[in-house]
């Protein structure tokens, strides 16, 4: 990867981090350690992007079942 493509994934994964806080602010006691493992990956600068975008999904399936 070089540098263009590592930024924009960031950038993309920054956007979905603050659009899954965002989501999930009103219910913070029922999500709270996601939350604070999300803004951790988030201020990290050598986060693999790969484990965050797990983390990403997994919490993003997490919210979606429990929205329903």
């Amino acid at each position: 990867m070089n540098d263009f493509e590592i930024d924009t994934r960031r950038l993309n994964l920054l956007k979905r981090s603050n659009k899954l806080l965002e989501k999930t602010r009103t219910n913070y006691k029922k999500y709270e350690n996601e939350r604070k493992l999300l803004l951790k990956l988030t201020k990290c600068e050598s986060i693999d992007y790969d484990e965050w975008e797990k983390f990403l999904k997994s919490i993003e399936k997490l919210v979606d079942t429990n929205s329903k």
